[in-house]
């Protein structure tokens, strides 16, 4: 039973580490497809190898020794990946081509503890197979203890370790038990054994306590889904800035002295936007009761309480899958007294339960930011789940991190194109002209009926340039569907430029 019980644990504690592995690296490069790759692949790479080296050891040595050792070493190993997390993020590794450096930072990191927890399942099936008549049904028992363990292991971080207690003491308790597994596995005598663990368990309770500067976490707030953090940083002229970084990414500012102010050149293009729907007494959206507009994403909430405060009656919702970013937002960034709905859910969810009946004139696609793209927020089965939720007359708007000719928003484009007739771009305005060349924020507009933008141009000088999209041409691009959206390949080039 005990070797069965060792295979559950060990197993689970491997699954751990990978879970955990993409939130402590968030902060540094962010989380996505190249980085679960890397996670995925280097944890694998360690167990094929570990089992590898570990039968051999298995084979030439007395596996009761070696268990013990092994044990020890892999979790002190284990701890030894909270300090080496920010050593990672050094020219060394930067400078390296991106993908080469990811899987470098990732391999660097998680490589030798993956190996030497992957050495204990060997040792077990060497001491467990005595019985020659029963091999099958031992091998199976083993085998059966490691798969459920690695399933406890990967359920129980992911929907309740990481936001309920921290990676970091999930890395500390992980590295704490694997090496009490190993005290108990020696041959000491019972006192030293029990005395050894009290040690263990003492220095755990000690810098849990303590907590010393390299297990301190760099969020404010860990979530199941991001690492939030609020920061205030000299912005150029405009002072200081209030932000929040989700991971390592900036996705709200607000101007302290200036807190009515968008701090977001997209954001004041999409309020431009909002105004001229708005101007003048004949327009359909003007007046009481205001608008009806739905924000997917919530980020800081900076623009769904410009809407609040600058169009008085409207309705206001928001979806937010992060149940922690709605309660930082209202405890940094606007007054806990707005009339703002929020639904914390997944966009998408909200979209199809939760607001099934309701309408709205304004849809503001914010859950983008930089690289970070929830690809099933672009497919062309949402945008027609969109276009159902919108007005007549009703427009859909987002924003958007790519090069003007970039693949992710051609894309973007020719997809709306199969369910919205009118698509506008604007973007920001390049002062060096090589627009083609560097990434830059844009604001794609949606719409069933066309919208009069070069007379609200004319009316109020717009802060981004205005293109209408030929949606011939778009048809080099990809159309993005449920069944592919290939959106973090379609954003590399972006990735390697910010990489550099």
């Amino acid at each position: 039973m005990a070797y069965y019980l060792l295979a559950f644990l060990t197993s689970a504690c491997i699954m751990t580490l990978e879970i955990v592995a993409g939130r402590l690296i968030a902060p540094q490069i962010g989380v996505n497809l190249y980085t679960w790759t890397s996670i995925i692949g280097v944890v694998l790479t360690g167990i094929s190898v570990g089992s590898f080296v570990g039968g051999w050891m298995a084979d030439r040595w007395n596996p009761r020794r070696l268990l013990s050792g092994v044990l020890i070493i892999a979790g002190l190993l284990t701890v030894a990946i909270i300090p080496g997390v920010p050593w990672v993020n050094r020219p060394l590794f930067l400078n390296l081509p991106p993908l080469l450096g990811i899987l470098s930072m990732v391999a660097v990191l998680f490589f030798i503890p993956s190996f030497f927890l992957a050495l204990v399942s060997p040792l077990l099936y060497k001491l467990a197979l005595r019985d020659p008549n029963r091999v099958g049904g031992t091998v199976g028992r083993l085998a059966a203890s490691g798969a459920l363990g690695s399933i406890a292991g990967t359920f129980a971080t992911g929907f309740w370790l990481v936001p309920a207690v921290g990676t970091r003491n999930i890395v500390i308790g992980v590295a704490a038990a694997v090496v009490v597994l190993g005290l108990l596995c020696t041959a000491w005598r019972p006192w030293l054994r029990t005395t050894a663990i009290a040690v263990i368990l003492s220095l755990l309770a000690v810098g849990l306590w303590q907590r010393p500067a390299f297990l301190q976490s760099p969020c404010d707030v860990e979530s199941a889904y991001y690492c939030l953090k609020v920061n205030e940083s000299a912005s150029a002229g405009v002072g200081l800035v209030k932000k929040l970084v989700l991971d390592n990414l900036v996705h709200s500012g607000v101007i302290i002295d200036y807190p009515d102010a968008l701090w977001y050149d997209y954001e004041q293009t999409m309020a431009w936007i909002l105004e001229q729907l708005n101007a003048g007494a004949d327009n359909a959206r003007a007046g009481s009761p205001g608008f009806s507009a739905l924000f997917l994403g919530g980020g800081g909430y900076i623009l769904p309480h410009w809407v609040e405060r600058h169009f008085p009656g409207s309705r206001v919702d928001v979806a937010e899958i992060d149940p922690e970013v709605t309660r930082i937002a209202l405890k940094e960034f606007i007054p806990a007294d707005n009339t703002i709905t929020t639904f914390n859910d997944d966009a998408r969810r909200v979209l199809s339960r939760q607001l099934s009946d309701s309408r709205y004139d304004v849809v503001i696609g914010d859950a983008f930011n930089d690289v970070a793209v929830p690809y099933h927020l672009t497919t062309r089965e949402f945008d027609l789940l969109i276009r159902d939720r919108l007005k007549p007359g009703g427009i859909y708007m987002m924003n958007v991190v790519d090069r003007p000719d970039g693949l992710f928003q051609g894309a973007l484009v020719r997809t709306l194109g199969t369910v919205f007739p009118h698509l506008y771009v604007l973007m920001e305005k390049q002062e060096t002209g090589d627009a083609f060349r560097t990434h830059t924020t844009l604001v794609l507009v949606a719409s069933l009926t066309p919208l009069p933008l070069d007379e609200w141009a004319a009316r109020s000088t717009p802060p981004y340039l205005i293109t209408e999209p030929d949606l011939g041409a778009a048809e080099q691009y990809a159309l993005l569907t449920d069944d592919y959206a290939p959106t973090d390949t379609l954003l590399l080039p972006v990735f390697i430029e910010r990489w550099d």
